[in-house]
């Protein structure tokens, strides 16, 4: 059987993560959204592929 470091219910685990500062937050949600457009864009032909 796995051990594993902490074996509480995912509340449990998240109150004790702190919330990233709102900067950090801007900068994660910009660039998803790039990640985002670039998926989207690969996705319906606009970028060929890597070759």
């Amino acid at each position: 059987m796995t051990a594993y470091l902490y074996d509480g219910d995912l509340d449990a685990i998240l109150e004790n993560i702190p919330t990233p500062p709102a900067k950090a937050r801007v900068l994660v949600d910009h660039y998803s959204s790039l990640a985002d457009r670039f998926v989207g864009q690969f996705t319906t032909g606009l970028i060929d592929g890597l070759s």
